[in-house]
Parts: structure tokens; sequence; C-alpha cells
């Protein structure tokens, strides 16, 4: 049965091989990502040599280094797990002879090293020498900090499988997994650093599983957690990743009593009018309330913690490149007007994909 795990990590390697050419590009999308920051960062030092126990190099290596890991454990599971969910894909694993929920982590793990040998790889040596950066020299350091991002992985992956198990429950689990990636970029570190946040914050942060996945690691790369204490955020990770198995499992033996198909002939064909269609969105969407209120929830998280990223960082500097906290927040409202109209017309989040018998056709 190990070796039809390791063919399932072969095969999801080789197909996101195929599709190489969209992680080259990525290399330089994630460069400027943390070109971005690196500038951001370094306007709120200032003249500054320490803020949140970190310097300017070590923030440099930070960002750098977490958005790279990010690149091998992100993945897509939860979203997969849904759509096999109300197609009714589901249905036919279940028979076949294997655990489903190890079969996702072995494709998630294929494409984890697809992107880390062809993406953040690369990516390192892109970024090392544009930005000052201060790589540990000890390999003992390297070692321990890869088995961590290896447990990012499985502590991310774990999420994303909760997360995409709950369509078994909510038939429409889009707002929760919008919520979960939000959750997950923020509160992992990977925005804001947690040595950052207000020590209440910092504190609460602890009994979530979030840092785990960005922070920890980062911080043993950046020497932040060094000698016996990168054991223990090392212990911190493997801790959360037997915890999660137990949520994990009881939702996959819930699930297994509640399995029902979504599919065949949309009923939403919309017959092109943009009143009609907004009528049947707005249907559609109150069809599942509580897909709904997770999106509004999760919309509401979004901007909340945009806005408590702003006043963290206002707290260690009075302004950012001659602009104060006033003049920030204000362009951050008037920029919600349009950004809001445009995220309910024109993305997909507002456009539903209506299926048939013989194709599937998304609008954007």
């Amino acid at each position: 049965m190990l070796s039809a795990y390791m063919d399932i990590v072969r095969i999801r390697f080789l197909m996101m091989l195929a599709y190489r050419v969209n992680y080259y590009s990525g290399i330089v999308i994630y460069a400027l990502n943390i070109g971005a920051y690196y500038f951001l960062w370094k306007a709120i030092y200032g003249g500054k040599e320490l803020l949140g126990g970190m310097t300017v190099t070590q923030m440099t290596t930070y960002v750098a280094v977490s958005w790279m890991a990010r690149a091998f454990y992100f993945n897509n599971l939860d979203r997969e797990i849904a759509n096999e969910i109300k197609d009714g894909s589901v249905a036919i694993q279940f028979i076949r002879p294997y655990n489903y929920i190890i079969v996702k982590m072995m494709q998630g793990l294929g494409e984890g090293l697809f992107r880390f040998l062809l993406f953040s790889t690369p990516g390192m040596v892109v970024v090392s020498p544009l930005f000052p950066m201060q790589s540990p020299h000890d390999p003992h350091v390297w070692l321990i900090f890869l088995i961590m991002l290896f447990f990012s992985f499985l502590i991310n992956s774990q999420i994303n499988i909760i997360t995409g198990l709950f369509a078994f429950f909510l038939e429409n689990n889009e707002g929760l997994m919008r919520m979960k990636r939000v959750a997950v970029d923020l509160f992992s570190g990977l925005v804001v650093p947690m040595s950052f946040f207000p020590g209440w914050a910092e504190k609460l942060m602890n009994f979530l599983p979030f840092p785990a996945i960005t922070y920890l690691p980062g911080s043993v790369f950046t020497g932040k957690a060094a000698g016996g204490m990168a054991y223990q955020v090392l212990g911190i990770q493997i801790v959360w990743f037997l915890l999660l198995i137990v949520p994990l499992y009881l939702l996959w033996r819930g699930a297994r009593t509640r399995l029902f198909v979504q599919g065949g002939d949309g009923i939403m064909f919309y017959a092109g009018l943009i009143v009609d269609y907004l009528k049947n969105y707005m249907k559609t969407r109150l069809t599942y309330r509580s897909d709904f209120w997770m999106e509004v929830l999760s919309d509401l998280l979004f901007n909340g913690l945009n806005l408590f990223f702003l006043l963290v960082v206002f707290q260690h500097t009075a302004a950012i490149g001659n602009w104060n906290e006033q003049q920030i927040l204000f362009i951050y409202g008037y920029f919600m007007v349009p950004y809001g109209l445009f995220i309910t017309f024109l993305t997909y989040g507002a456009l539903p994909s209506v299926t048939s018998s013989r194709e599937r056709w998304t609008a954007f």
C-alpha cells in the first residue's frame, strides 16, 4: 500500500510538471511580493535598529523565507475535496482500496515537492542577491528548519482537509474556505510576525495552530529561536500535528454518514440578463445561509485584520514614508469602495459555476 501512496505523490508531481511555466512566472510574482514587503518594513523601521525583537536583516530574511516556505506548504486540498463532494465523485473514492484522507495528503505532498524543487529553491536563489539576507551557517539549523517546514505542510494540509470536509455538512463551504485562507495568512505570521502583535494577541495566538505554519519555522531560520528553543518550537509543531488528527478523524467519521451528491443539470442556468442574474444569485446565496454568513464574516475578518495590521505598525512608528496614520486609513477606506464593487460584480466569487451533464461553464 505504501508503494501505491508513493505513486500518488509521483503522479501529482508529474501533473504539476506539465504546467511548470506557471510556477516559473510565480517566482517573479513572489519576488515582487518580497520586494514590496522589504521596502514596507524598511520604511517602518526607519532609523531604528530593532523592532519586535528583530533587526532589519532578520526581518528581510524572515519575509523572504516565509513566502518561499508558503510555496511549499500551500495547496488547494480544501477546494478539491469540496468540489468532489459537490459533484459526487467522492462516492467513488469510498469504494477504492485506500484511505481517502491519506490520498489527499499524498497529492498535496507531490504538489509541495514540486513547488519546493522548482519554485522555492530557485526562488531563494533569485531573491538572495536582491535583498539583504542572512542565512544560517550551521547545517544543524538548516536540518531543523527543513523538518519544521515538513510539519508546516502537514499542519496546513490538515487544516485544509478539515475545511474541505465541512462541505459534507454545509453543502457549500466557499465562505469557510475564504475565511480559512485569510486566517492562515495573517495569524500564521506571514503578513506580520507574532512578535509585533500586542502582548494579549500574541498570547492568544499560542492557543491556535496557525503560528506553527509560518512564524515558528521562520523564527528558527532567522536565529530568533536558537539553541534549545529551536527544539521547543519543533515540539510545538509536533503537538499541533497530533492534536489536529482528532478533529480530522471525527469529521471524516461523521462525513461518511452524510454522503449525498450534488450535480447533474444545473438549476441556475442564467439567461444572461443582469437583473435576472442578480435575483437568482441572491436566491442561491440565501439557500446556503450558513455559507453566506461565513463569507460575510470572512470579509469582516479580512478587513478587520488589515486595520489591525496598520494599528500594530503605527504602534512602532509615527509615519511610513511621510504618510501618517490618518492618511493611510483614509486611503485604505477610499480604496475599499471600488474594490467592493469589483469583488461583487466582476470576480469569480460573485459568478457561480454552472454544471450540466456534458460540460462545466464558469463565468468570469
